[in-house]
């Protein structure tokens, strides 16, 4: 393979890189339409594997392998589910199950005068199928997914050309959005929050008219297994609407303050998004307000305004959709919600995926730890995830990385493996002239031909310089550690000189004084 080409083990393009290629080049090309030519490879309801598509998939996983070669820097003996969890690659059959599920999920978005929303429709009213099972009757048996409950995703929203009918402001910090608060002059003002809280969200609204509390609103959307704070958020901004619509108390121009930039951003300029048709309907909802008060363009603003600030308005808006998120009942009532919130909101697609994606990683999980070599890696790293490398070996040179992932798999040069794989006549250590193995272990800790170099290393790390796990799982011992391995020249012949890499800086928390995560 050209990746293969691109990553040598003692040269090439760095580890992040050239995974990053993989998942966006290699796996779209050689999975592409997968849906149609291929099944899922087992039953998420059962849990048991599917006919049909094993010897294919056995097929991708040889591809893969060679790509985790590539991208690891390992040597060829390394063991193939090693290889995947330190490059963080589904394995092959979770690979297929996860752009299936994501290949479902899409068609069951599509709009209606799409040709396949009917097609998908009818296969998920009428059952499962025994005889004659098309692509789509394979994806909607296997997967626990309804399309008829998935939300509808527009290809195009709104008009290109259309204009926003409300003005939008973001100050650029906290105390910018507090000022810009205390200097509004308008006496309406409508506050919106979105609250996820116990695994159920929830949205609410409060209208202010000079300071003084009017009315407010309060929708339970559902669990969080279903809908996003995004949603919450989007549906607290129609709930604002209608509290502008059908209050006679609401004056103009009136300001929505709301605490959450994303949907503020959204809302000016909705796209094929999940959840984004809720901000359409937010924009219908203004657009019928506009026609019916006679109003311009300039009447209504959408303010953000910074949470937990100690505004009367914005703190009633936050314990509102508290209230709204774990309680049911205190949804209010049909008659005073708009029409297209008095039907169940359909599930978002972001959460559907996630929760899939969820159980993939567990299953992942399990298959993992029923390894021959899991024992081995968590007893290197016990916080050991298949994110870990990667952020261990993420601004380390191809070379590093190399040496690392052969350190870890103990698939490296040195005589105890060389000689299982008939390329060293005996397993012992040839420099310190003993019956000792020659493990990796012995390597970094315990052989006396370098007992010089590791007092180096040990004045420089301490006690935890005969700590393999520590060695080889810690940020701050890389510079010593591959100080110490050029200094041995044990690994010279694969990998030439050995650099000391640059010191890992440790990230800083930013100061998010001008955002708000809701």
């Amino acid at each position: 393979m050209l990746i293969r080409r691109l990553s040598r083990s003692a040269q090439g393009i760095p580890t992040k890189l050239i995974r990053q290629l993989y998942r966006a080049v290699a796996i779209p090309r050689t999975l592409y339409a997968a849906s149609v030519w291929l099944r899922p490879t087992y039953d998420k309801k059962t849990n048991s594997p599917i006919r049909g598509s094993i010897g294919v998939t056995k097929k991708i996983a040889q591809t893969q392998r060679t790509a985790a070669l590539a991208i690891t820097g390992a040597m060829r003996t390394s063991p193939g589910d090693s290889l995947e969890i330190h490059a963080n690659l589904y394995p092959t059959p979770l690979l297929v199950q996860h752009l299936l599920h994501n290949a479902l999920i899409r068609m069951s978005t599509l709009p209606t005068h799409h040709p396949l929303n009917l097609i998908v429709m009818c296969i998920a009213t009428r059952g499962p199928v025994r005889h004659h099972r098309t692509a789509i009757h394979n994806l909607i048996q296997h997967f626990t997914v309804d399309p008829r409950t998935i939300e509808t995703i527009h290809p195009r929203p709104i008009c290109p050309d259309s204009r926003t009918p409300f003005r939008t402001s973001i100050a650029e910090s906290k105390e910018n959005a507090i000022a810009e608060f205390r200097q509004c002059t308008n006496r309406t003002m409508v506050f919106t929050d979105g609250s996820s809280t116990n695994g159920k969200v929830g949205a609410a609204a409060s209208l202010y008219v000079d300071f003084t509390h009017v009315a407010t609103l309060q929708y339970h959307l559902g669990n969080d297994t279903e809908h996003t704070v995004f949603e919450a958020e989007a549906v607290g901004l129609i709930l604002v609407a209608q509290l502008l619509l059908t209050r006679n108390e609401a004056s103009f121009p009136a300001t929505i303050f709301a605490n959450n930039q994303a949907v503020i951003r959204s809302g000016a300029h909705p796209t094929a998004k999940p959840g984004h048709y809720l901000l359409f309907r937010f924009r219908n909802l203004v657009r019928h307000l506009m026609d019916q008060k006679d109003l311009n363009n300039n009447s209504i603003s959408l303010n953000w305004i910074a949470g937990h600030a100690e505004i009367e308005g914005n703190e009633l808006a936050d314990r509102e959709a508290k209230l709204a998120a774990t309680r049911k009942d205190m949804t209010s009532p049909c008659r005073d919600l708009p029409k297209n919130l008095r039907k169940r909101l359909p599930c978002s697609t972001s959460t559907v995926k996630q929760a899939h994606d969820a159980h993939i990683q567990a299953k992942w999980n399990d298959e993992w730890k029923k390894s021959t070599c899991y024992a081995h890696i968590k007893a290197l790293d016990p916080a050991h995830t298949p994110k870990s490398f990667l952020r261990l070996t993420g601004s380390l040179r191809k070379k590093h990385t190399a040496i690392y992932v052969q350190l870890h798999t103990r698939h490296t040069p040195l005589n105890k493996h060389l000689n299982r794989i008939k390329k060293s006549a005996t397993p012992n250590c040839l420099q310190c002239g003993g019956d000792q193995i020659e493990t990796v272990h012995h390597f970094l800790c315990d052989c006396t031909r370098y007992d010089r170099e590791r007092h180096i290393l040990q004045q420089k790390m301490g006690h935890n310089a005969l700590l393999t796990s520590h060695l080889l799982s810690d940020k701050s011992a890389q510079q010593a550690l591959f100080q110490y391995i050029d200094s041995t020249k044990c690994l010279h012949t694969t990998f030439g000189d050995i650099p000391i890499p640059l010191k890992p800086q440790l990230k800083t928390r930013p100061n998010h004084t001008g955002t708000h995560h809701a």
